[in-house]
């Protein structure tokens, strides 16, 4: 009878599977800060550093508010059209305000499919007159629960290297 007990009580505490619930339940589950961390990590490894931004308002790409008003924070952000034409007219209007390095920043997605952490993905593009659409890397950045929060995962080699 007392093995019996043990399995019920591992039963009752979630010592099966499901730990995705459990894991999250030490954290809460990701929001805010989180994706303001991830975009902190993600623009922190740029190269050049960007110093003004443009956003999608809408569609698969465009950041969630946490994001959005995290980049407001970082510098002059504008919003990017989707049609070329405005696209045009937003890069002319960004030229008169003088030569900046300018990131698109694009919003790729949240995996919450792992138990213990999660990663939050980032892309973009370059749109100043030297890089003029060169890509910025794509990115998942890591948050693992420690300490009952949520944090960002250090990347081993967060900068690519130059390819030989």
């Amino acid at each position: 009878m007392p093995a019996t007990a043990v399995i019920i009580a591992l039963s009752a505490c979630g010592g099966g599977s499901g730990g995705g619930a459990q894991a999250f339940g030490k954290c809460g589950a990701p929001d805010g800060p989180e994706i303001t961390s991830a975009l902190d990590q993600y623009l922190a490894d740029l190269d050049p550093q960007p110093q003004r931004f443009l956003y999608y308002a809408v569609g698969d790409s465009a950041l969630p508010d946490q994001a959005l008003t995290e980049l407001q924070a970082k510098g002059p952000t504008y919003i990017w059209p989707s049609d070329p034409a405005q696209q045009k007219k937003q890069l002319e209007s960004l030229k008169s305000k003088g030569e900046a390095i300018t990131l698109l920043v694009l919003w790729t997605g949240m995996d919450t499919t792992k138990t213990s952490s999660f990663s939050v993905g980032f892309a973009g593009r370059f749109m100043d007159a030297a890089d003029s659409d060169k890509s910025a890397p794509a990115r998942n950045i890591g948050l693992q629960c420690r300490g009952n929060q949520w944090q960002v995962i250090p990347a081993p080699n967060a900068k690519p290297s130059p390819s030989a």
